[in-house]
């Protein structure tokens, strides 16, 4: 589990390393993570956590999947260095997922 500390501060540094990119689209990311999945308190804290980044349209979580999906507005997070590093990121783990 996280703790509330760590993921408050960087909600993406435990999840990221534990993440699957199922689809990428430029404003839309879906990715599953076993951290979330039959974990509340796990999507909760993330949920929170992300909630502070207005570049984000949607953030829908599914814990009984394990399924994260990201609406956003592209050139809000392309302004934002954080968001884009974890945006380019994704979009790298997916492209080799997909190869």
């Amino acid at each position: 589990m996280f703790t509330t500390i760590s993921i408050l501060s960087n909600p993406w540094q435990l999840i990221l390393p534990k993440i699957i990119v199922a689809s990428y689209l430029p404003g839309r990311i879906r990715c599953y993570s076993e951290l979330i999945r039959n974990h509340e308190n796990n999507a909760c804290l993330l949920k929170m956590a992300v909630g502070r980044f207005h570049e984000i349209n949607e953030f829908k979580i599914n814990t009984r999947t394990g399924s994260i999906l990201i609406s956003y507005d592209v050139n809000k997070v392309a302004r934002n260095s954080q968001l884009h590093g974890i945006e380019q990121y994704l979009r790298k783990i997916y492209m080799e997922s997909s190869k």
